[in-house]
């Protein structure tokens, strides 16, 4: 059940286009993308194939489409330390892209 939820999301993002409007309450408030910023825009381009635009849009979605994935769909229970580290790599690249 859970991969054809996961294929459906997958497949309706493949189709319909996302708009350009950014969503992100942060980037509103301050001006200043959020670390997850251009998040939801790169999983819809890696869906379509695109993975350039994806990489473009946020460097690190190949690696938490697949972190969530594994966790969503396997039910596979990532140690503590793993969660820090991935959280570690998310804002490092927010600072290196800020």
């Amino acid at each position: 059940m859970r991969l054809l939820l996961v294929a459906v999301v997958l497949g309706s993002l493949r189709v319909f286009p996302l708009p350009d409007v950014r969503l992100c309450g942060f980037l509103w408030l301050t001006g200043q993308a959020c670390p997850l910023c251009g998040l939801t825009r790169a999983v819809a381009a890696l869906a379509r194939g695109d993975w350039g635009r994806a990489i473009e849009l946020h460097a690190l979605s190949p690696l938490l489409l697949v972190v969530a994935a594994v966790v969503f769909i396997f039910r596979v229970r990532l140690a503590g330390w793993m969660w820090a580290v991935l959280g570690a790599a998310v804002v490092g690249y927010w600072l290196w892209r800020w």
